[in-house]
C-alpha cells in the first residue's frame, strides 16, 4: 500500500502547493505516550495540496527504530469557518537499512475530522491491529486536547507562541491506561 501512496504523492507534488515544517521537541509524544524514551526528537513534514486533495509525508526519530515515517492522503474542504477532512494514514516504523520494508509495528487508520473556529473533533478508525481513537480539541487562548481509545485516555494543555518566526509550544500532558505517563512538553517548529 505504501508504494501506491508514494505513486499518488509524487505526481501531486508537480502541480501542488507545497508546505512543510521542521520540529525539535523534548520527546516525540503520540497520543500522550513517549515514543523516543524521553530523548530529544527531530521531525519534519512536507505537504502537497491541489484544491481539496492533499498528501503528506511526516518523519521522526523513534526509540527502538531509527525512524517513524507516516504517509497521509485525503480531502479537506472548508465551509466558511468550518472544515471537514477525511484521510487515510499509513504509519511505518523502520531502521535505516530497511526503510521501506514492512514492520510488524506498521498500522493504518482512516481519519474523519470536523472543526469549527477553534473547536474540533476527530475519529480514527484503526485498521490492522490499531485501536480506534477519538479526540476533541480547542485551539485558542490555550490549546486543549483530550483523546480516548479502548480503556485509555490522554490529555494535553499548552500554548504556542511566535518567537522570531519560530513556533514555540509548551504545555503539560498526561496518559492513563495500563500505565500512567505525565509531564511537561516543549517543542520548537519552523514552517515553510
Amino acid at each position: 500500500m505504501k508504494y501506491f501512496l508514494l505513486m499518488l504523492l509524487l505526481p501531486l507534488t508537480a502541480l501542488a502547493d507545497l508546505s512543510g515544517s521542521a520540529t525539535l521537541s523534548d520527546d516525540y509524544h503520540f497520543r500522550g505516550i513517549s515514543q523516543n524514551a524521553g530523548d530529544l526528537a527531530l521531525s519534519a513534514e512536507v505537504t502537497a495540496s491541489v484544491g481539496i486533495l492533499f498528501g503528506s509525508v511526516w518523519a521522526s526519530q523513534i526509540d527502538g527504530y531509527d525512524t517513524e515515517w507516516d504517509m497521509t492522503v485525503g480531502v479537506s474542504k472548508d465551509f466558511g469557518k468550518a472544515n471537514v477532512t477525511v484521510a487515510y494514514i499509513d504509519y511505518n516504523y523502520a531502521n535505516f537499512d530497511g526503510l521501506f520494508s514492512e514492520s510488524p509495528a506498521d498500522v493504518e487508520e482512516v481519519m474523519v475530522s470536523a472543526s469549527y473556529r477553534g473547536f474540533g473533533v476527530s475519529h480514527f478508525v484503526g485498521l490492522d491491529q490499531a485501536d480506534d481513537y477519538t479526540a476533541v480539541h480547542y485551539n485558542g487562548v490555550l490549546d486543549l486536547h483530550y483523546g480516548q481509545h479502548e480503556d485509555a485516555h490522554d490529555w494535553h494543555i499548552g500554548k504556542t507562541v511566535d518567537v522570531n518566526g519560530f513556533d514555540v509550544s509548551f504545555g503539560y500532558k498526561m496518559y492513563k491506561g495500563d500505565f500512567e505517563e505525565k509531564g511537561p512538553t516543549l517543542s520548537i517548529s519552523k514552517s515553510f
